[in-house]
């Protein structure tokens, strides 16, 4: 976010079946989190729900292509108010949201959001190249943190299996 002076850098995870966009990590400018902080709203806070009836985020999503914005309510509106998210893109200098399918096999694993304060048109072939490798490590450490969690997962509940049969062992052989 530093290097290419965005506003705001936003990992979502996509739940299908909620057809929900979970908020999993952000970084924003200073600019932006003064304006957040006064008006009370964490962008990490609030899920994007449902998908399919934000135009934008359903062709990132279900058509797995990278789509641009250049009204943030195309993204958070009707979770936050339409008067909130104005001051928001006044005060931060947002002008572009560029937001892209975090793909893993084909399948859309959630998006990358990119707030810019400068069209998108007027990057460099440099930093565009740098934004397609981001989203793409992206998407691999995602998938990674998703095989992470369900590793963990897996390794407790066979702990505590374990606890079990040692608990069940102990009672028999008594």
């Amino acid at each position: 976010r530093t290097d290419l002076n965005m506003e705001v850098v936003g990992i979502f995870s996509f739940d299908e079946i909620k057809d929900t966009l979970e908020p999993f990590s952000f970084s924003k400018s200073a600019r932006l989190m003064e304006s957040m902080a006064r008006l009370g709203i964490l962008f990490h806070d609030i899920n994007i729900s449902p998908v399919k009836g934000r135009p934008v985020l359903k062709e990132t999503v279900y058509g797995g292509v990278s789509t641009m914005t250049t009204d943030i309510k195309d993204i958070w509106g009707g979770d936050l108010a339409d008067e909130k998210l104005n001051i928001i893109t006044e005060q931060s200098h947002i002008k572009t949201v560029v937001l892209h399918p975090l793909i893993i096999q084909r399948k859309v694993i959630g998006i990358l959001l990119l707030g810019l304060n400068r069209d998108y048109t007027s990057m460099n072939d440099h930093e565009r190249d740098s934004i397609k490798s981001c989203v793409d490590v992206t998407a691999v450490a995602l998938d990674k943190a998703y095989l992470y969690k369900a590793l963990q997962d897996a390794n407790e509940k066979l702990q505590s299996l374990d606890k079990l049969k040692t608990e069940f062992l102990s009672l028999a052989s008594h």
